[in-house]
C-alpha cells in the first residue's frame, strides 16, 4: 500500500522520501513502483517522459534520520 501511496504522491510532482525499515524491504519497494510505472507506459496510461520525471520525485532510504526533512509523513 505504501508503494502505491508513493507512486501516486510522485505521480503527482511531490517530492516523496520512501522509507523501509531495511534494504531488502527498500529494493521489493522500489521493484514494485518501478513494474507498475512501467506497465502504466505500457498501457500507454503514462508517456515515458512522465514515468521518468515521477521517478525522479523518489528518493528511497532505511534511516530515520532520511525523512526527519519532510513536511508530511504517511505510515502506510
Amino acid at each position: 500500500m505504501g508503494s502505491g501511496i508513493a507512486e501516486v504522491a510522485a505521480k503527482s510532482g511531490f517530492k516523496v522520501t520512501v522509507r523501509e525499515m531495511n534494504s531488502d524491504l527498500l529494493e521489493a519497494g522500489q521493484k514494485r513502483i518501478r513494474r507498475s510505472m512501467d506497465r502504466a507506459v505500457e498501457k500507454e496510461k503514462l508517456t515515458p517522459e512522465e514515468r521518468d520525471a515521477a521517478w525522479e520525485c523518489l528518493t528511497f532510504a532505511t534511516a530515520l534520520e532520511d525523512i526527519a526533512h519532510c513536511d508530511l509523513v504517511i505510515e502506510a
